[in-house]
């Protein structure tokens, strides 16, 4: 008796700007995959459009086995690395896909806040252009982060980007 797939949720990030790219190559893969889109209206001199753009830059979500599944997430162009915690992909519930597809699809009104990054938290930078520093967060706003890099000991007021991406360090590392 084949045994059954043990599939899960698994939240992954893109390059920046190419959500729908990766989405769209996992979904030719055969791999059930989630992007979760709002719409916005952009103007321009002569005219005005609605544009999908994803609710969280540089995300798609992707349901697969991860242990026979994985490589073919790697061959997605724009794919940089799965969400990770203690070097471990972040298995997402399916009561927290569910809410957020329940969401997005009811056209509530969804604004993104970043968790992980707050004042005192030791945090590396694991994508972007500092990839690699490590330091204390100082200060947070919806643009901006200072991060004390204590090794230098100098603080760094940096311009947050889609592309950059932080893990917690805990105190022991």
């Amino acid at each position: 008796m084949p045994q059954a797939e043990n599939k899960n949720w698994y939240a992954i990030y893109t390059r920046s700007r190419c959500e729908k790219k990766v989405f769209d190559q996992l979904t030719t893969y055969g791999i059930e995959a989630y992007l979760p889109l709002r719409y916005e209206i952009h103007k321009w001199s002569d005219r005005r459009k609605r544009i999908d753009v994803p609710v969280i830059n540089s995300y798609c979500f992707v349901n697969i086995n991860y242990n026979t599944e994985r490589t073919k997430i790697y061959e997605a162009y724009g794919f940089v690395a799965f969400v990770q915690h203690d070097h471990k992909p972040v298995v997402i519930p399916q009561s927290e896909m569910d809410a957020m597809r329940q969401a997005v699809e009811s056209k509530l009104a969804i604004e993104v806040e970043n968790h992980l990054l707050r004042t005192g938290k030791k945090v590396r930078v694991i994508s972007g252009p500092m990839t690699g520093a490590v330091g204390i967060v100082e200060s947070l706003t919806d643009k901006n982060v200072k991060i004390v890099l204590s090794t230098v000991g100098i603080t760094l007021s940096v311009k947050l980007t889609d592309e950059m991406f932080f893990e917690e360090i805990k105190d022991e590392e």
